[in-house]
């Protein structure tokens, strides 16, 4: 995904995270606009990570990246605050 990412001109591919925990943390500094998540991330999903980041100001754009169709997922990551589900 990154190297895709980067190869884009108006993209800037700030930090990448291991696990949820570790994307919070990089949510800090340097405060990305945009959070390309995974809903299964180790220590802390992707809909957690979502949901946690939307008290940030202001709070990074979130799209939800999945292999999983199941509806409920798709709601539970809307209703934590991600614009987009693939």
């Amino acid at each position: 995904m990154r190297s895709l990412l980067e190869t884009e001109a108006l993209v800037e591919v700030v930090a990448e995270a291991a696990d949820g925990i570790e994307a919070l943390r990089l949510c800090e500094e340097p405060h990305p606009d945009l959070l390309i998540l995974d809903v299964a991330m180790p220590k802390l999903n992707g809909i957690d990570v979502a949901a946690r980041v939307q008290k940030m100001q202001p709070p990074p754009l979130a799209i939800m990246l999945s292999m999983h169709l199941d509806e409920s997922y798709v709601m539970r990551s809307i209703n934590a605050g991600a614009r987009g589900y693939l």
